[in-house]
């Protein structure tokens, strides 16, 4: 504990002191701003969840159980990008024929298999090792179109963004405790991930 006596004649006390008095003051003003953000998500992960769920029961509606299905993926990094084509025949929610296909294995998609790259709605990874706790963080989000009558996702893009979580108290006390913003762009790299849904028809 610091007295008044202490403090006026010992720089490093007086250091110490305004050091903890910042670092208090960034973590309220994280709370803060951290709360906003949560109260500003969370509806919106709740619509989106909504919106899934009625997807899905259209699909299990569905007069039909087999089909053939013709996609295109794409995946874009700053180091590279890559773009295939499938057409693909499903028969009980699972491959019967791969009729053409350059997408490099395993990928092969079934209706099932795009609800389940839909779930990936809002996630991160924080990584405590480069930035001390949460200050970086890879945010996973995903937007989603749906077929209007049956249900299945027409469009899936999921994008993947490494960043400082301004949000978050581990950001304030490194920026106080080391002085410095955290190096999040050297963690990961930002990608986007699209998958396309060129035709579904039904099959017998």
């Amino acid at each position: 504990m610091f007295s008044v006596f202490s403090v006026a004649n010992n720089p490093s006390a007086w250091g110490q002191l305004v050091t903890r008095r910042i670092a208090l003051l960034a973590g309220l003003l994280a709370l803060v701003v951290g709360g906003l953000a949560y109260v500003a998500i969370q509806p919106n992960s709740a619509r989106s969840a909504e919106v899934r769920k009625q997807a899905e029961t259209r699909w299990e509606q569905r007069p039909f159980r087999n089909y053939r299905m013709q996609l295109t993926e794409e995946n874009h990094t700053p180091l590279f990008t890559l773009i295939c084509t499938m057409d693909v025949e499903i028969r009980n929610e699972e491959i019967a024929r791969v009729w053409q296909s350059d997408c490099p294995p395993p990928i092969l998609w079934t209706v099932s298999g795009l609800f389940e790259l839909t779930n990936s709605l809002e996630a991160h990874i924080c990584y405590p090792a480069f930035s001390g706790g949460c200050a970086c963080a890879t945010n996973y989000q995903v937007q989603t179109n749906y077929h209007p009558q049956l249900g299945y996702p027409r469009k899936i893009t999921r994008s993947t963004v490494t960043a400082i979580q301004y949000t978050h108290l581990d950001y304030w006390r490194y920026l106080v405790l080391e002085r410095k913003q955290p190096w999040c762009s050297g963690i990961a790299n930002s990608s986007i991930r699209t998958v396309t849904v060129e035709s579904l028809t039904p099959l017998p």
